[in-house]
């Protein structure tokens, strides 16, 4: 059998236009602003309102009940609105790398910084991504990726290529090759997007060769969202479960969903890397320099990211040259080399 692992990073999610690092930090902090403008609005023309019923003026956006329940006392049931304050203010004067780094330094708003990521990527799929297998949008025909696609809504500028469509008619051919052929894939991406539209696109295709469940594994050592289909196959996130949820690798909650990952980078022959996964604590948590002194591992660095460049020169990678662009642009340019081909 044929195992390849392939690690997928925050660059596969990014093809989705879906808000990483900066972005989602920027987007937290606007969302604590319109969150305390609410807040301030209700009460100015309601003086004296009392918790509940504050939460009810709240309870038309989920985010905000879920914020205003953070800012609860429990010992007096009494809401302050000083929390959101605080947190904001913290973000403006030193802002961090990450949600995740922000909770590392101020472990009183882990919950929040958690909320706010579970949220904003919630916002920035449900409701635009639809799954939908009756259209041409999602046929694999001749290895070729359609041009564009209209289910990711009307602001797709960003998206050159569905690099999915690609990389399972990859999966394809190195499966009728060999039969015995495994896929691994290690995701540090909370919204498993590539998974669900991996299993659509896998789904659609003419040619029987399987079924996606027996020829690969999924593996979420930061954990990952649940999320559900509605009847006109739109996509809706669950952020009720935000909590255990989201696993933030700085603040080593992270370290119960990486055994089983390590198990399969060391059953596999070669590694393959997506996107953008290098962070120091991935490459400590995945042994990844071990993995990378026994097997063939091939890096691509997708956004000329110097800083990454110069972690990943510390390991002895196959292949470590930097590339501007898409992945799928990585792929159709053959920068991946002949695996999974």
């Amino acid at each position: 059998m044929t195992k390849t692992a392939i690690i997928i990073g925050a660059g596969a999610s990014a093809d989705f236009n879906l808000p990483l690092g900066d972005e989602l930090y920027q987007k937290a902090a606007k969302t604590l602003e319109d969150f305390e403008r609410r807040w301030k609005l209700i009460t100015e023309k309601h003086f004296g309102i009392k918790t509940p019923e504050m939460r009810r003026y709240l309870s038309n956006n989920s985010t905000y009940m879920a914020l205003f329940d953070l800012c609860t006392d429990n010992d007096s049931g009494r809401a302050h609105l000083h929390t959101i304050q605080n947190l904001r203010q913290i973000m403006a004067l030193a802002p961090a790398v990450s949600l995740d780094t922000l909770a590392l330094e101020n472990p009183e708003y882990r919950s929040h910084c958690k909320l706010l990521t579970a949220s904003i990527l919630a916002n920035a799929i449900s409701g635009q991504l639809k799954l939908d297998t009756t259209t041409n949008d999602w046929a694999i025909l001749n290895n070729r990726i359609p041009q564009k696609n209209s289910n990711l809504g009307a602001q797709t500028s960003g998206l050159r290529h569905n690099w999915i469509h690609l990389f399972a008619s990859m999966m394809r051919n190195s499966i009728s090759k060999n039969s015995g052929t495994h896929f691994s894939f290690i995701s540090f991406n909370y919204d498993c997007i590539v998974e669900k539209v991996l299993e659509k696109v896998w789904n659609i295709s003419s040619r029987n060769i399987g079924n996606l469940a027996d020829l690969a594994n999924f593996y979420y050592p930061h954990g990952k969202l649940s999320w559900s289909e509605k009847h006109d196959k739109s996509v809706t996130f669950d952020i009720s479960s935000y909590e255990n949820s989201i696993l933030f690798a700085h603040n080593k909650e992270h370290k119960d969903g990486f055994p089983a990952a390590i198990d399969a980078l060391n059953d596999a022959e070669r590694v393959i890397s997506l996107g953008f996964h290098f962070a120091p604590e991935n490459v400590l948590s995945l042994n990844l320099k071990k993995a990378a002194e026994e097997k063939p591992v091939i890096y691509q660095n997708f956004a000329n990211n110097e800083e990454l460049d110069r972690r990943v020169h510390e390991l002895p990678f196959n292949d470590h040259k930097s590339f501007s662009g898409t992945i799928a642009d990585g792929l159709l340019q053959g920068r991946l080399g002949e695996l999974p081909s």
